[in-house]
């Protein structure tokens, strides 16, 4: 190389580390910021509540890809009633949570004949997930809370059933 040519390689070598580094800033900066289902981790685990004769036990899957899928099942004297299976999933207009319900032979319930629930993200935070159709009957809003160990669910109505709820709390076991 030489002298007249350096000052060029210099300035050639100086832009490509300039490069190097705005293109690792990026990487650490897209690996940092969570996916919106990855927002919804804190749901992940094994959760169960125990009324009297009765087990009810959600599971919700770690968050991978634009998906958290979840199930849960309700015992009732020893013998399986219902199933649910859930998932949410991000899309273009945002997050949306589905659910379908099935009997004990995993025919889906006639309610839901035409396809699963689904009702779309209203609030996401790191212990708050809030879903809502308005236009559904009962429930338009489902409610997840966790507390430290504890995941309290709510399903809500809105408009003329307004003040309607049922509320459930889960301990997580695993």
């Amino acid at each position: 190389m030489n002298r007249s040519t350096r000052p060029l390689a210099l300035a050639a070598a100086v832009v490509f580390a300039a490069a190097a580094v705005v293109h690792a800033q990026e990487s650490k900066k897209a690996e940092s910021e969570p996916t919106p289902t990855e927002t919804l981790a804190w749901m992940t685990g094994t959760w169960r509540t125990t009324p009297p004769g009765q087990l009810w036990e959600e599971t919700w899957s770690t968050p991978e890809g634009d998906c958290l899928v979840g199930m849960l099942r309700w015992v009732k004297d020893g013998k399986a009633t219902m199933y649910e299976l859930m998932s949410v999933v991000d899309g273009e207009d945002g997050q949306h949570l589905r659910l379908r319900h099935f009997d004990r032979g995993l025919v889906p319930w006639k309610s839901e004949k035409d396809g699963p629930m689904k009702l779309k993200a209203v609030k996401v935070t790191k212990s708050e997930a809030v879903f809502e159709d308005a236009e559904r009957s009962f429930p338009q809003r489902i409610r997840y809370v966790r507390e430290g160990d504890l995941l309290n669910i709510s399903l809500e109505g809105m408009g003329d059933d307004k003040g309607k709820k049922q509320a459930f709390q889960f301990t997580l076991v695993k």
